[in-house]
């Protein structure tokens, strides 16, 4: 997989509403009753999110703004041979303060002691048990030093200018929580990420997301979300969050 120029979107953006088109009386009951099972579900979930349990990220005063830099976490279980393969184009590509922190996920393959002989200079951050991904992030956003955190995943191979073109979208943005990337399969994989997450719903059966083909040359348009995958956030903006919430698992939220 790899990542190419961000798309960008923002915590709190402009809402869509995708208006129904006009049914005939045989429709009527199904209607109703899908209205009312939307919102039995959409009472459900909002009551699951009162219960569910907090986050663990610790949080920080306003006044205690992280320095300008890129804190890069990395989640990882067994994947040794991955960051091999990762590591050295993530380190070349940082430049400035910067720091890469590995979440050893539950790994029998060594991956720590590795990480110790061969990367000295990252920070490791170990579990002994396999976390979810929502957990695993949040142990490496508590110990991010600087102003952005990039989650990237292990069996990510970014390209040249990765971080600058995410970074940047930040100073054309004011405010802006989080850019996010393109991800490129090998030829032959289906693509599920481009980076231009939408509202949209053909049929009221089908998902209402999807992931549209970015048109050549487009840049920092408004998305839905940033894949956890490869998106560089606002480090105070994620932590007043919450981090990502660990109710949801093995998904993130």
């Amino acid at each position: 997989q790899t990542c190419a120029l961000p798309i960008c979107f923002r915590a709190a953006g402009a809402g869509a509403v995708e208006r129904l088109g006009a049914r005939g009386p045989a429709s009527v009951d199904l209607t109703l009753r899908d209205s009312l099972q939307f919102a039995w579900w959409h009472l459900a979930a909002r009551i699951a999110g009162w219960l569910r349990p907090r986050a663990t990220v610790p949080t920080r005063e306003p006044a205690d703004q992280p320095p300008s830099g890129i804190s890069v976490v990395i989640p990882s279980r067994n994947g040794r041979a991955l960051l091999a393969a990762q590591l050295p184009g993530v380190a070349r590509e940082l430049t400035g303060p910067s720091e890469i922190i590995v979440v050893d996920n539950g790994s029998s393959d060594g991956t720590a002691q590795w990480l110790s002989s061969e990367w000295p200079a990252l920070q490791v951050e170990v579990s002994a048990a396999p976390l979810s991904f929502a957990a695993a992030v949040n142990r490496g956003i508590g110990r991010a030093r600087y102003s952005h955190v990039c989650l990237l995943n292990n069996d990510m191979l970014i390209e040249p200018g990765f971080f600058s073109a995410l970074r940047s979208a930040f100073g054309q943005a004011p405010g802006l929580f989080c850019a996010t990337a393109q991800i490129r399969f090998p030829a032959g994989v289906r693509r599920e990420e481009t980076g231009k997450a939408v509202m949209a719903q053909t049929h009221r059966d089908d998902f209402p997301l999807r992931c549209d083909e970015p048109i050549a040359g487009e840049d920092l348009t408004w998305v839905l979300y940033g894949s956890g995958g490869c998106s560089l956030y606002d480090t105070g903006m994620l932590r007043a969050l919450g981090g990502m919430g660990e109710a949801y698992a093995p998904a993130y939220v």
